[in-house]
């Protein structure tokens, strides 16, 4: 029933205009419900191209884009989500990982991955998560560099927050097993 609900009104939003970003998001979301991955970047792309303000339209695409494993177009997606909101938690962290763990060593850039990791991990926005997962990246990334001692910071603050905010056990376990890595 869901999905004739959404057909229905993507039908309608098609009439009024459809080339409208709210049009191409809605025919992005159907698109993305039925598995059809292409067409639903397709209409995010589209749609981020009229309006490049739509938080929910960068992160399901570059969401997308990794999914598909194309890291260039993940990457630019999340510029162009920074130039709107250049301080939003979740783009800084995303980004700011993404560039210190591309499996694409192309596109790796260890000190703009940092600076990034950093904001979001300090950011008084940032959710608990949004800072565990921040502060993972940090420990890997100052670790890749050999900087061991603020790898071990890290470490230390992100775990402090795990526990402070009583979230599971696997958050230390993976946080111990990254440490040991470096």
């Amino acid at each position: 029933e869901r999905g004739i609900h959404e057909g229905r009104l993507l039908l309608q939003l098609e009439k009024k205009d459809p080339n409208a970003s709210d049009t191409r998001v809605a025919s992005a979301r159907i698109a993305e419900a039925e598995k059809r991955t292409d067409d639903a970047i397709g209409d995010y792309a589209l749609s981020l191209e009229s309006n490049g303000k739509d938080m929910t339209t960068i992160v399901h695409l570059a969401s997308l884009y990794a999914q598909k494993q194309e890291w260039k177009n993940e990457i630019n997606t999340l510029r162009i989500g920074l130039k709107s909101y250049p301080n939003e938690p979740i783009l800084l962290q995303i980004l700011g990982r993404l560039l210190i763990s591309c499996p694409d060593q192309r596109y790796l850039d260890l000190n703009e991955g940092i600076d990034l990791s950093l904001r979001a991990f300090t950011s008084y926005k940032s959710f608990v998560m949004t800072k565990v997962s921040a502060g993972k990246d940090l420990v890997k990334a100052y670790g890749m560099e050999g900087n061991k001692e603020v790898a071990e910071e890290y470490l230390r603050k992100t775990e402090e927050l795990v526990r402070e905010n009583r979230m599971p056990d696997d958050n230390i376990a993976s946080l111990e097993k990254l440490a040991r890595q470096y």
